[in-house]
């Protein structure tokens, strides 16, 4: 029987727990991460896209977890910012693979999110 996003979800859940991460379900907002609470906001909703963006904020965690984001330097350097998006994206990549996501819209999806920081920031 092949796995459900809900199954994957969970399983990354699960992941996020381990890493000392919990979530908070909720409408209305964007996935998010709270470093210093340790709090992943995700969508109650289970798409592919849900998915995507959830191993996106895990692709941070472990990014923090290895001690290579500095919060302070995320919030004022532009350049620094891109960088640990697309870290975050390539983490989130590694993932997919990992847990057998599928991966084929993956990279034009995390691409057009990823811009949105060049737009606006």
């Amino acid at each position: 029987m092949e796995e459900t996003f809900e199954d994957v979800r969970e399983k990354l859940v699960q992941l996020a727990t381990t890493l000392g991460y919990k979530i908070n379900y909720t409408t209305g907002s964007p996935n998010s991460m709270n470093f210093n609470r340790k709090i992943i906001t995700l969508s109650p909703f289970c798409s592919l896209k849900d998915i995507y963006s959830f191993v996106h904020e895990l692709g941070h965690c472990i990014d923090y977890s290895k001690e290579k984001f500095n919060t302070k330097k995320y919030n004022s350097n532009k350049l620094y910012r891109l960088w640990k998006e697309f870290i975050g994206w390539w983490y989130g990549f590694k993932l997919c693979v990992k847990y057998k996501i599928p991966i084929k819209k993956y990279p034009s999806y995390a691409f057009n999110k990823w811009i949105t920081y060049i737009k606006y920031t």
